[in-house]
């Protein structure tokens, strides 16, 4: 049976570094027995990594559109990872974390063992860089006003975690930090 590793996130905890770093190096991982999954229709976009994330979102995206049914995402997912030589597929998208619709994605991968990976950040590390790359982008928010808007969803690690433990169980999940 074929392992897929979801490297679902959390923002701000390198995830960025991490799916550089695949992409830089998909034929060493290869030898290594690796897949690293980027979708091939999307692969000059800059979420090629994440098509099948969107995809497994329960409503479409607000800015990322795939322009195809989600079932079509996940089918070439499917065969990628089944005509692979590679015993481990890894995808890496923090998209896994917010609007997954748990029942369709464990539809899809049934019959393949499926671990989770997860990082985390201290809490108010985590606050302060999503903050400041916000004012780095423009946004004109006073930061007392960007806690009251997203104190709850920000760090609040246990609630955007919780679906991957009731769809996998405590003990697919890894965490790291």
């Amino acid at each position: 049976m074929k392992t897929i590793v979801l490297h679902i996130g959390l923002h701000k905890t390198g995830t960025t570094y991490l799916q550089r770093a695949l992409a830089r190096n998909v034929d060493l991982l290869e030898y290594h027995g690796i897949q690293h999954y980027i979708d091939a229709q999307f692969a000059d976009e800059w979420f090629g990594h994440a098509t099948v994330a969107l995809a497994a979102r329960s409503e479409p995206h607000p800015v990322l559109d795939l322009k195809e049914d989600r079932e079509s995402v996940w089918r070439r997912f499917r065969s990628a990872v089944v005509d692979s030589r590679a015993p481990v597929c890894v995808v890496s998208a923090e998209v896994f974390l917010e609007g997954v619709d748990f029942d369709f994605i464990r539809r899809q991968l049934d019959g393949f063992d499926v671990r989770i990976l997860a990082y985390l950040r201290d809490e108010a590390e985590l606050f302060t860089s999503i903050y400041y790359e916000l004012v780095k982008g423009g946004a004109d928010l006073p930061i007392e006003e960007f806690y009251e808007l997203s104190r709850e969803r920000v760090v609040n690690f246990q609630d955007r975690l919780s679906g991957w433990e009731a769809a996998y169980g405590v003990g697919t999940i890894d965490l790291g930090s």
